[in-house]
């Protein structure tokens, strides 16, 4: 069964942007969404989820936690897309643009 939206209501978030590439963002993901589960859990946050549509990364948990996240997935985003999409034309995210509330 595929994950529906349904993102904690009252809790913080930030949005990042994602790769521009759909290809890149399904190999961030992960099968089933397992890469962005396990990113989740490691960084206590309360809920991730990719916008396909949008190509943002939404992130939400307590604003100590979403600071830590952002910083995180900055990095993890060029360092993901090196090892795993460098072997395509995908263009990596514009990390500067990220918006939180």
């Amino acid at each position: 069964m595929a994950p529906h939206y349904d993102p904690p209501k009252d809790v913080p978030s930030c949005t990042i942007p994602a790769y521009v590439d759909h290809g890149a963002n399904v190999k961030l993901m992960g099968p089933n969404g397992s890469n962005l589960k396990r990113i989740t859990e490691m960084l206590n946050l309360n809920y991730v989820w990719l916008n396909m549509r949008s190509n943002t990364i939404e992130l939400y948990g307590n604003e100590n936690k979403l600071e830590k996240a952002t910083k995180y997935f900055k990095k993890y985003l060029e360092t993901f897309y090196v090892k795993h999409c460098s072997k395509q034309s995908i263009t990596v995210p514009k990390t500067k643009k990220m918006r939180c509330v």
